[in-house]
């Protein structure tokens, strides 16, 4: 028996990292997410200043990942559409921001210590002022979405479901902290994660780029033609019996019954593959491959 001669070219050893699934990116450390972060608070600032004659300030806070919209404060769900689809996107405002919007609403200077809110629902004039915050907010989103996708984004006018009938798998949350004042409440924005990855990668141009898994198929067959593999060449199988094999000692003959001009197999992970005759190639014995071995 002997080794096969390797090909020329590059080699490399496949490894178990090449088999191991691909770990799905995270959309909130994405330079898109963080982008539309800033974008979104620039936004709400200035339709939340346009609403009072003290400008707000608002602040990307961070993104996270989970399955149900935040509960605290008062929220409405809303629908943009685009060329890419539809997003369904739930604004919302925890209790020190509404507390904000009310001291807003009512004149208030900042000169008095915050408003701080009792364990009770909402009063429906508290509602009112969340309400027109989340409307001026929603449609001032409207352009920077479109900024952002590179696309006309426009707001759904008809009616939108509620919580429990928007329900996602995962959701993609922005919080964002808005000053005023002495206070400094939260912003929540929540999106279905898809609905906003489709975004993305619609504004990006891969609408129609190969799919993941096509892509990853493509980079195995890749790497599997550039692996090395060993080929074993057999001239031929003798049978001995084991008290002959024990006998064996350095410098014995062992007669084969096959030639120097029979035809050998060339096997690789015990498989044969090859039919091929002994030839030379220079001082180096070699091989010759005459057609491929029948299978079994």
């Amino acid at each position: 028996m002997m080794s096969m001669p390797q090909p020329q070219g590059e080699r490399r050893m496949l490894t178990p990292d090449l088999f191991r699934p691909k770990q799905e990116p995270s959309l909130a450390a994405s330079p898109d997410a963080v982008r539309l972060s800033r974008k979104l608070a620039e936004a709400q600032g200035t339709a939340l200043s346009n609403l009072s004659p003290t400008p707000w300030r608002i602040l990307a806070d961070r993104t996270i990942e989970q399955d149900a919209v935040p509960a605290d404060g008062f929220g409405s769900w809303c629908r943009y559409e685009s060329a890419a689809g539809s997003m369904a996107v739930h604004l919302s405002l925890d209790m020190p921001a509404i507390s904000a919007l009310c001291e807003c609403a009512m004149g208030g200077t900042g000169t008095e210590p915050p408003f701080a809110f009792e364990e009770r629902p909402l009063s429906a004039i508290e509602k009112d002022f969340a309400r027109a915050a989340i409307a001026a907010m929603t449609s001032a989103m409207t352009l920077t979405l479109t900024e952002q996708f590179g696309t006309p984004v426009s707001l759904f006018g008809g009616e939108v479901a509620g919580d429990s009938d928007m329900a996602a798998p995962a959701l993609f949350v922005f919080f964002f902290i808005a000053n005023i004042f002495g206070y400094s409440g939260e912003i929540r924005l929540t999106v279905p994660k898809d609905e906003l990855a489709a975004q993305f990668a619609a504004a990006a141009g891969s609408g129609a780029a190969v799919p993941e898994s096509d892509d990853r198929k493509a980079l195995l067959q890749q790497e599997i033609s550039k692996s090395e593999t060993q080929f074993v060449v057999s001239l031929g199988r003798e049978t001995m019996l084991v008290e002959e094999i024990g006998a064996l000692v350095p410098g014995c003959l062992v007669r084969l019954n096959a030639t120097t001009t029979a035809p050998v197999v060339v096997s690789s992970g015990g498989m044969p593959v090859y039919l091929a005759t002994l030839a030379r190639n220079g001082d180096s014995l070699a091989v010759r491959i005459t057609g491929a071995a029948e299978p079994g």
